[in-house]
């Protein structure tokens, strides 16, 4: 009697070692720390222990570090295994090893980013720095002085906020956090430090920005579209990322009209289903497909001539409407 080998799916080692976008391999032990930061939503969460709590919090400068799991004890390399961290279960045995942070950080920036893009970020500047050279910079207390939970909410708001540390700090200015003559020479060393930081913090708020406009924007246009709509993108409503969303780039909600529509023809779909209301739905899809082609074309005209002036009037009479 003759077998066939199945095939086992990759271990974690050899997922990690997944090659870079640009084609290079990974350096797999690379466990220098990896600072990582997002400026969009409040919380953006994360699948890995590399990052404490498998959060980052808008705004903070978060450490991507090293941590140690389990593998199948034949798929880890002699010299990586954790030793008296074996382990027997229904599958075998498994062993401890380090999984680093090098990798993780990789895999989160390009392979999960790619997947869903949320703005997330790397202060390559800080690449290496162990948590406790980062905590002595008191990045927090430089760049966020009335602190974390009071940043402003808007993306427009928080990159004029990150422009004026930065200029304070271009134009020599020393943060009030650091008060002794040895912490303001500190600080002037690592003067360009500081800014580079907070260049990157610019580009990822202006990157994310684009992401939740562009976002906002297919939102709209799913709500839009008619319950029955083929392609399936159809949306009732604001989810509560949308709501979130619509603070940050401070782009208004469809006008009260069109979302007031959507409503009733949730409703009125509701009854279709059942086998009524189909005409009645058909004649407001229909009224509601005139109303915003009339309201794209108001919109051009504005764009293009400005506000529309009064028709011009017969010598002698008023303009009409006026009193």
């Amino acid at each position: 009697m003759s077998t066939t080998a199945t095939a086992m799916p990759p271990s974690a080692l050899e997922r990690l070692a997944s090659l870079r976008p640009d084609g290079t391999p990974q350096n797999t032990n690379d466990n220098r720390p990896r600072w990582l930061v997002q400026t969009g939503l409040a919380v953006l969460r994360v699948d890995t222990d590399a990052v404490a709590g498998r959060f980052l919090t808008r705004g903070e400068i978060t450490p991507c570090t090293g941590y140690p799991c389990y593998d199948r004890k034949e798929s880890i390399p002699q010299e990586m295994r954790i030793p008296g961290s074996e382990r027997t279960n229904r599958t075998g045995t498994e062993m401890l090893y380090m999984r680093y942070a090098g990798p993780e950080a990789e895999r989160l920036l390009n392979e999960l980013e790619q997947q869903n893009p949320e703005g997330l970020t790397e202060i390559t500047a800080l690449l290496g720095w162990e948590p406790a050279e980062v905590a002595a910079l008191r990045l927090n207390d430089v760049i966020y002085p009335q602190g974390l939970a009071r940043l402003p909410e808007q993306h427009d708001d928080l990159l004029a906020h990150y422009k004026q540390i930065r200029e304070g700090i271009a134009q020599g200015g020393t943060p009030p956090c650091f008060t002794t003559p040895a912490q303001k020479d500190e600080f002037g060393r690592n003067r360009g430090l500081y800014l580079q930081i907070i260049d990157t913090l610019i580009g990822a708020t202006e990157r994310v920005r684009g992401l939740h406009l562009a976002h906002l924007e297919f939102t709209h246009q799913c709500m839009r579209l008619q319950p029955s709509d083929p392609s399936g993108y159809y949306k009732r409503g604001y989810d509560e990322k949308d709501q979130e969303l619509l603070v940050r780039t401070g782009k208004p909600r469809i006008d009260n009209a069109q979302d007031m529509t959507a409503k009733a023809l949730n409703t009125l779909a509701d009854g279709a289903a059942k086998g009524g209301n189909a005409e009645l739905l058909q004649l407001i899809a229909e009224q509601q497909a005139v109303n915003r082609a009339l309201l794209e074309e108001i919109k051009a005209l504005k764009t293009e001539k400005g506000e529309p002036k009064p028709a011009p009037q017969p010598q002698g009479q008023k303009p009409q409407g006026s009193k």
